[in-house]
């Protein structure tokens, strides 16, 4: 009787070992095939960018992502220039990044300076899921993988990474708040990685809609994007700031990756605070002559708003200048 048991019990385990093996297998498949679904997965990054009449900030915000960033597909630069000497500085650096997508904004006499047709074609050529804006005076100040930000993204469902923000960030400078506030409740979701919930939090910290070196889904954003009415990049911001959800979660780094540094007003139809320190016309000087900012200057810089009162240092610029000659 006690001989039957036993063979009953190691029948019994036998098949219970075969099952769990034909279910590990079963799950070794699965998990196989997500991460083939996975890899395939179109994580590709493009970056906008905005320029009128600073190609003097264009070439510090470009020198930056080149040091700074990687994981990024695409890099478009849609600009406008006032006259023929601030184009011909765009040529320049047209010819410098010839890997990155310049689209002049061309503009009949006596009409509006519309970016939203030229916006929209770039948006059509565009293959990538993910995207961001960013305008020329953003100064990238740590390195940063943008394929690590959507990953966080997807991870834990976040609307949108925030490179602009980070638990230095204490202050608005746009509007004019110089006392320290407290941040959003922020959780740790990973070592480095901090998510909130917007309609939790004041200021910058509220503000999901950025033109800032935010990572959108553009799925999610285009046909908002779309239906808005905006002719200035101002006016994209502002349009586009109004179009929120209270439940979107953001995410960021434990500190900041950028900074924007307002030395001048080009956008006469929105009263955006700026240093008012340099003209248009001051800084394009410096470029012609062979200046540019001194980007290494604000390296790992702890800035403690989105934007800041910055005076650059201006170095020689060889790369630039041997290109020149060169040519």
């Amino acid at each position: 009787m006690i001989v039957q048991r036993l063979k009953l019990l190691s029948l019994l385990s036998l098949l219970w070992v075969s099952f769990c093996s034909a279910q590990d297998d079963q799950f070794n498949k699965l998990r196989q095939l997500m991460r083939v679904a996975s890899a395939q997965k179109n994580t590709d990054v493009d970056l906008i960018i905005f320029s009128y009449d600073r190609p003097l900030q264009l070439r510090a915000y470009l020198e930056s992502l080149e040091k700074r960033v990687c994981g990024l597909n695409k890099t478009y630069v849609l600009y406008r220039a006032s006259d023929q000497l601030f184009a011909q500085a765009y040529d320049e650096l047209v010819a410098l990044y010839p890997t990155t997508n310049f689209v002049c904004q061309v503009v009949e006499p006596g009409a509006v300076a519309n970016i939203k047709p030229q916006l929209s074609t770039i948006f059509e050529k565009s293959q990538a899921s993910y995207f961001m804006f960013g305008v020329d005076d953003i100064v990238v100040t740590e390195e940063v993988d943008v394929q690590d930000c959507v990953r966080a993204m997807d991870d834990y469902g976040a609307y949108s990474f925030y490179l602009r923000l980070g638990k230095n960030i204490t202050q608005c400078y746009t509007l004019s708040v110089h006392e320290d506030f407290a941040n959003p409740p922020l959780l740790e979701v990973e070592r480095g990685l901090f998510m909130w919930t917007v309609n939790q939090s004041l200021y910058d910290w509220n503000y999901p809609n950025s033109l800032d070196m935010s990572i959108f889904r553009k799925k999610e954003v285009l046909p908002v994007i779309a239906a808005i009415d905006y002719v200035t990049p101002n006016q994209l911001d502002a349009a586009w700031a109004r179009c929120t959800d209270p439940s979107w979660k953001g995410i960021c780094y434990e500190h900041s990756k950028m900074v924007n540094i307002p030395l001048n007003l080009v956008q006469e139809t929105q009263g955006m605070r700026n240093m008012q320190f340099f003209s248009t016309k001051e800084l394009l000087d410096d470029f012609v002559i062979g200046f540019k900012i001194d980007i290494d200057d604000l390296y790992k810089f702890n800035n403690n708003s989105p934007h800041m009162h910055y005076i650059p240092k201006f170095v020689y610029d060889d790369e630039r200048m041997h290109f020149r000659i060169a040519k």
